[in-house]
């Protein structure tokens, strides 16, 4: 591979990366608005979801503002919470 060649394919690599770095953010973006969107829908408080799963009003505010990435067990644990089904969180975010 030529150097013009090694060019092109890193300058495509990257825009593959981009695009992946794009889609990832905007499924955080949504997974993060959806389940404001949720417990807002459900008529609770930040501060009643945080205790709901034994943590401070500041750690919900946190994800729901984008400060703070959730795993998938936390995701889970706050649709328990809200009594909402994780599967239908998931259709959402794969569509």
């Amino acid at each position: 591979m030529g150097f013009i060649e090694f060019i092109s394919f890193f300058g495509i690599f990257l825009i593959g990366i981009q695009h992946w770095v794009m889609l990832t953010t905007n499924r955080k973006d949504l997974l993060r608005l959806r389940l404001r969107q949720m417990r807002l829908d459900k008529g609770v408080r930040q501060a009643d979801l945080a205790e709901a799963l034994g943590r401070q009003q500041s750690y919900v505010a946190k994800f729901e503002s984008g400060e703070k990435t959730l795993g998938f067990i936390e995701v889970l644990d706050i649709c328990q919470a809200l009594k909402c089904n994780p599967a239908t969180l998931v259709r959402e975010l794969t569509k």
